[in-house]
């Protein structure tokens, strides 16, 4: 329902990057904002898929 709903919506047409919860904008959980758990998860998928990408 919230996918369909962010997708047709005027009410939310110029909003990006946010996060919904049933239809209503809210704040992200604190494990989406923790860099120590994205660089953990980044690793895991590079190892699960055999490719590592370059560092830059």
């Amino acid at each position: 329902e919230t996918s369909l709903y962010l997708c047709t919506s005027e009410e939310v047409a110029n909003i990006s990057g946010a996060y919904f919860d049933n239809c209503k904008k809210v704040a992200p959980k604190p494990w989406a904002e923790d860099d120590t758990a994205a660089e953990r998860l980044w690793a895991l998928s590079e190892k699960c898929v055999g490719f590592k990408y370059p560092e830059s």
